[in-house]
């Protein structure tokens, strides 16, 4: 037997063991091991078997089902179960978006192919402005680390020359040290525009 015949017993095996209840992480081996063979039909099956037992599919429950219709060529099951997936609310990925749009281009469904299509795309640039988004504030977080350490090194700097007055004294205790800190934490930043200061 393949891989998913065994996984399937096992959920099985846990199911007649009422101390032992079947979780998601066992319909998740199943049903991957469904999508690696091509078992769209039992993974169908396991989706509903889910429901029944009160294990809420996921997003990623539905797109190894998706999986196994993808391999088992099965378009119209494959669009059945990216529909589910938007009408319980789940997250869509892009890659769901796309492997729905081939399914209905195989299909031949031309209705559904100019909607996904224009579905796709929207979901291509909201990732893509998310990104863009995530990205500026990695940069600006990295910047503004950099001018904190560059304002840091300064203030130790005034401190010290602070402390080493004209007469040889290294006495810190004696020196303006939160005068020269303030004095630093006024100059110009690279993030603060001259309005501002």
């Amino acid at each position: 037997a393949g891989e998913w015949a065994v996984a399937l017993r096992v959920l099985n095996d846990c199911r007649a063991d009422s101390s032992e209840l079947p979780d998601h992480r066992c319909y998740r081996a199943a049903l991957d091991a469904c999508a690696t063979a091509g078992q769209h039909h039992e993974a169908m099956r396991l989706l509903r078997r889910m429901d029944r037992s009160g294990v809420r599919p996921t997003a990623r429950s539905f797109s190894a089902a998706a999986k196994a219709c993808n391999a088992a060529r099965d378009w119209q099951a494959l669009l059945a179960c990216f529909d589910e997936l938007r009408r319980r609310g789940l997250r869509t990925e892009v890659s769901d978006h796309k492997v729905a749009l081939i399914a209905a281009i195989a299909a031949s469904d031309h209705h559904r192919v100019i909607n996904l299509a224009e579905e796709s795309h929207s979901a291509l640039v909201q990732l893509q402005r998310s990104r863009a988004a995530e990205a500026a504030d990695v940069e600006a977080a990295k910047v503004a680390a950099k001018v904190a350490a560059a304002e840091v090194a300064a203030a130790e700097m005034a401190v010290f020359d602070t402390a080493m007055a004209p007469d040889g004294s290294a006495d810190v205790e004696g020196s303006d040290v939160e005068g020269a800190l303030r004095e630093t934490s006024s100059s110009t930043s690279p993030l603060t525009s001259p309005s501002e200061q």
